[in-house]
């Protein structure tokens, strides 16, 4: 998301724009910018350039600029990549300042060049583009480089027809850094010769040494040095280290015998990689399994188990066996080791993916003993088809091992084979298929197998008879040419894209395999000084700051610039003050924004200013929110509340296809016809501390803190003081309306969603009206069954979610009444609703959701307690006695809070786990999603969460001992069933993290990790058990170095369907 401020009044504007961007900055930005109107009112004066609003910040300090009336900007912008290091990165994880490797092209040559990273938010459709090796997937004004009638071009995606051939670099320069391995604790023991015996007795003799001091000097204790005299069992090593330099004796394993392994050898676990011990994690990641104890390959080829069996011996100094199956053909390596197994898991399979990262840094050979492992598990020689291929259903692990065949010159295929069966994977191939492929593989790569070798031989064989006689194809450059086989346009997956700004003349990079250019994006372009906003028309008379995507951009610029228009920049930015100069001919400014404006096709808030009109600042939007603030002779223009809360709590908000034009003491809205529209300002109780973060390391933790405060404040405000009378002053719906509804229908998304399942349980528990409840991107798309007799609620922290504002227009077209939770007021939800509870959590600027979403919880019971009463379908005194249950949570969530230490210290050891399972039942089953996505969201951990009773119909196949799974068992009427999903999970070793009701001893005899809550009704438990799951979460993506307060690839409000 990017953030608009302005100002205009009597003072420095500068100041307060800079304060206004650093209040903005959770919003996400590449880049920031400042333009403000000199003293003399002649010059419009910019500072800009790529980076945060602290380097604007540092630029201001020595360039500082003049006048009271400015606008400020901040903007943000996604794709895959080969890293001159030799790593292999998604490019969202690629940082400003890494190198890539670049094409020269006029050496012929690959080189590393520095990167900056740019983010932009997805446009409504992407261009995906296939090859037989690759595809890229990407916006329509993203480059590439083509060959086309033996020339090299540079084409926009959305200009590539089948007739270009893509690129693909070969020769690509091999770094040959060995990957380093982490030791583990092994425990070594040794027999102690009659010798050492002798010779520790004498030395305590030569000391004048007891046993008594010598256990207190080494120590260790009295009984150890008892049984070392009398020499009667073997001695862990540690324990000797200690004895012996106490006693200034030489550790000499002449002394001393190891015993701790077959035959008395010591296993040798690896600090770094080499070819052997590459060729056996290859074949072990293509088709092993790692167990607690022992290490299994499987495979019909008795005599390649043979060579992985001395590969391992000669590795890990363990000897392994070699056994039948059976009940099939095949045959099993086992190897038995408990520390191997350890040593696997820390170095390979808890941190798989930035292993795989890591195998494109690896020398030549350890390189090709990878792939020459795993093309041993997986690799098959067709000869019929005349192929060799790797077919595996990690897709990840194929992608790799097709790049890392690149690295060695060998260019392949790549195919996904689709299973539509339930409980089946689909499965990626890698194919090789040509004569030079197959000979550079035997060369570089080789096989073990045997049968495989000679299979492919007989292949290669076959192959130079049938191509004798044809012309070989030519190469260009050290490039191959890749024929296009398709070019589809598809909906974006995520809310962000990214793209690399290359530091070198020939600006591309390899992603996906392919020689991409230095992209120029459709919306603002990449992040530097000329791209980055505030942008100015032609005379330098007028200035914009831009929020959002204009869809038609690239036709309007077409004709701006036959008219003559200069474009300096990338951006669609830059269209719309050009439109603004156009139309600025004897008209005023607003009238000339407002005739721009009906032309944008897009999503869109903007700010204005012109030194021909220096009194005025105008803003305007469409889809993109844009707020006014007023002031005291000073007016505000901005995206969101927390930018002007230090100078004004009286906020406008402005509606859709509006623009006002501020002045230092005067306002004025209109709609896009110029018609004038009366609106007064709402008074904001927010507090401009609520927007820092007060001490609090991040904005989540602090959020997660003010909880209780909020739960509790919250009740004060709707439950009158002293009674049980509960208010909602802006629910402006007859009671009448209440007894009339026959059913409910929930829409949200995301967090409000889950808080909207636990509403749908207690409406129904309590009330006795039948509740739906749907996403909000679903909701409008189905045939809906509403009338004048359902009452939709909408729940929504920003009240600007596009999906949700949708169904809320649907459900109203058809006659239903809506209400909105919410927690911003004046927005655009909170308008269209016939009435509003709001959460008053105050600003929420942690992307993912703390306070805003018990706030929402708290909201919901109040209102279902309010409709029991006026519905009379529970006796008074019972409503009573659940709203005095209610006033007892704030205390309880606070006595949680207490306890985070341990909470943390849970976190952390489980922080390296690659998945997560969450499991709850009941109320407390929109709990264990509501988990399950706070962690993916800002630890990247795959996380599903369950309903506990659906285990045994599909997750319960993914629980080991590598995975951790969240059990939520609190005292209810379901507990027993709860405890038996515990049990099953910890019959097949799962890692679990229960939560409990305080004084539950039961829980403790199934996991020692059981993180408690207060005791509580049943029906409020998702209150307090929201606390700890948040709690989990955070401190697992702090331990693994995440941004939690601004997660990749996430914004706070998602304002475009």
């Amino acid at each position: 998301m990017c953030g608009i401020i302005g100002y205009i009044g009597s003072k420095e504007a500068q100041p307060i724009l800079l304060a206004g961007l650093k209040r903005l900055e959770y919003r996400g930005y590449d880049s920031a910018g400042i333009c403000t109107l000199s003293e003399d009112k002649q010059r419009l004066c910019i500072r800009k350039l790529p980076g945060k609003v602290k380097d604007l910040e540092r630029v201001l300090k020595s360039k500082p600029l003049p006048g009271s009336l400015g606008i400020g900007h901040c903007l943000t912008a996604d794709t895959l990549v080969l890293l001159a290091d030799g790593r292999i990165l998604p490019i969202s994880k690629i940082e400003d300042g890494q190198k890539v490797f670049v094409f020269n092209f006029s050496s012929s040559r690959l080189e590393p060049a520095k990167v900056r990273v740019a983010k932009h938010k997805s446009p409504t459709y992407l261009y995906n583009i296939r090859t037989s090796f690759s595809s890229l997937k990407c916006t329509a004004q993203h480059k590439l480089f083509v060959i086309s009638g033996g020339e090299i071009l540079e084409k926009k995606a959305g200009d590539i027809t089948r007739n270009d051939m893509l690129i693909l670099p070969k020769d690509i320069p091999i770094q040959g850094d060995k990957i380093k391995f982490k030791p583990i604790f092994v425990k070594r023991y040794f027999r102690a010769t009659q010798e050492a015996a002798c010779l520790i007795k004498n030395r305590l003799k030569e000391l004048q040494l007891t046993k008594v001091a010598c256990a207190s000097l080494a120590n260790i204790s009295q009984s150890y040095v008892d049984h070392v005299f009398r020499n009667d069992r073997n001695f862990r090593e540690d324990e000797l280290q200690k004895l012996l330099p106490a006693l200034s004796i030489a550790f000499d394993q002449g002394y001393f015998i190891p015993q701790n392994t077959i035959h008395g050898k010591f296993i040798s676990l690896p600090e770094e990689s080499s070819p052997e011990l590459m060729q056996i994690i290859g074949y072990l990641l293509g088709d092993g399994t790692v167990k607690e104890r022992c290490i299994r390959f499987k495979d019909l080829d008795r005599e390649l188990l043979e060579v992985y069996l001395g590969l391992i011996e000669k590795v890990f100094n363990i000897q392994s066996r070699i056994a039948s199956m059976n009940d099939t053909r095949a045959w099993l390596l086992e190897v038995n080791s408990f520390y191997l197994c350890q040593w696997l898991k820390e170095n390979i399979i808890s941190r798989k993916d930035e292993f795989l990262s890591e195998l494109g840094q690896l020398p030549e050979d350890e390189m090709a003993a990878f792939l020459r492992g795993i093309f041993d598990a997986e690799g098959c020689v067709n000869i019929k088809s005349g192929q060799l291929s790797l077919r595996i259903t990690d897709k990840r692990l194929a992608k790799i091992s097709q790049l890392l065949l690149l690295k060695c010159g060998i260019v392949t295929s790549f195919y996904t084979e689709n299973k539509h069966v339930k409980n089946w994977n689909d499965c990626y191939g890698v194919f090789l298929n040509n004569l030079y492929s197959f000979e550079q593989f035997i060369s570089i790569v080789g096989l073990a197998s045997k049968i495989k070798l000679k299979q492919l031989n007989i292949l290669i064989s076959k192959r130079k008879i049938t191509i004798k006689n044809k012309p070989k194809s030519p190469g260009i450059f050290n490039l191959v040419p890749q024929s296009i086989l398709g070019i589809e346009k598809i909906k974006p997956q995520d809310e962000l894209l990214f793209d690399l700004e290359v530091e070198h003349p020939d600006a591309n990079f390899i992603a996906n395999g392919l020689l991409s250019h230095n992209s120029r994006w459709s919306t603002h372009g990449m992040p530097n000084q000329v791209n980055a906003h505030p942008h100015l028309d032609c005379k330098g008379e007028i200035a914009l700051v831009h929020n959002g995507i204009i869809e038609n951009y690239a036709s309007l610029k077409a004709n701006l610039i036959k008219e003559g228009h200069r474009f300096l920049s990338q951006t669609d930015t830059e269209v719309i003050v050009h439109l603004i100069e156009k139309f600025y001919k004897d008209i005023p400014l607003e009238e000339a924004v407002r005739k721009t404006l009906k032309l944008l096709v897009g999503s869109f808030a903007v700010g204005v200013i012109s030194k021909k009109e220096p009194q005025k600042l105008v803003g305007g939007r469409s889809g993109s929110p844009l707020i006014v603030g007023l002031g005291k002779n000073e007016n505000f223009l901005a995206s969101d509340i927390p930018a002007v809360l230090e100078y004004t709590k009286d906020i406008i908000f402005l509606e859709e296809n509006e623009v006002v034009v501020l002045t230092k003491d005067s306002y004025k809205i209109t709609d896009l016809n110029g018609k004038e529209i009366s609106r007064g300002p709402t008074r904001i109780n927010w507090d401009i501390s609520q927007a820092q973060k007060q001490g609090y390391k991040h904005f989540m933790l602090k959020e997660i803190n003010e909880q209780s405060r909020i739960c509790g404040n919250l009740l004060n405000i709707r439950i009158q003081k002293g009674t049980h009378k509960i208010i909602f002053e802006e629910l402006e719906i007859p009671e009448e309306k209440f007894k009339s509804i026959k059913n409910i229908s929930i829409v949200a998304c995301g967090t409000a969603y889950h808080a909207g399942m636990v509403g749908k349980y207690i409406i129904e528990s309590i009330c006795g009206l039948s509740v739906s409840i749907d996403v909000s991107s679903e909701f409008r798309y189905r045939d809906l069954l509403l009338g004048v007799d359902t009452l939709v609620i909408a729940i929504s922290q920003s009240g600007e979610t596009a999906d949700t504002l949708a169904g809320v227009r649907e459900a109203r077209k058809r006659g239903a009444s809506v209400i909105s939770i919410c927690n911003v007021l004046g927005s655009t939800l909170t308008r269209e609703s016939d009435g509003v509870i709001y959460t008053y959590a105050g600003p929420e600027i942690g992307v993912a959701s703390t306070k805003a979403y018990t706030a929402q919880l708290a909201a919901l019971y109040l209102f279902v307690f309010y409709l029991a009463k006026i519905r009379a379908v529970l006796p008074a005194l019972k409503v009573n006695k659940y709203l005095d249950e209610l006033r007892k949570i704030p205390g309880q969530m606070e006595a949680i809070l207490k306890e985070q230490g341990s909470i943390a210290r849970l976190s952390r050891k489980y922080s390296h786990l690659g998945s997560f399972l969450y499991l709850g039942r009941n109320i407390n089953y929109p709990s264990a999603l509501e988990g399950a996505l706070k962690l993916k969201e800002i630890s990247y951990i795959p996380a599903e969460g369950y309903a506990a009773g659906e285990m045994k119909h599909g997750p319960i196949a993914l629980i080991d001992e590598y995975r951790a799974v969240v059990c939520i068992a609190v005292e209810s009427k379901i507990y027993g069933k709860m405890i038996s999903n515990i049990q099953e999970i910890k019959s097949r070793r799962g890692k679990i993290i229960a939560i409990a009701t305080e004084g539950d001893a039961k829980i403790e005899e199934l996991t020692s990790e059981v993180i408690y809550i207060p005791k509580c009704d049943e029906l409020f438990s998702p209150l307090l058990v929201a606390l700890p799951l948040q709690l989990l979460a955070y401190h697992i993506s702090v331990k693994r170095g995440c941004d939690v307060d601004q997660p990749r690839n996430l914004a706070k409000s998602v304002t475009v369907e």
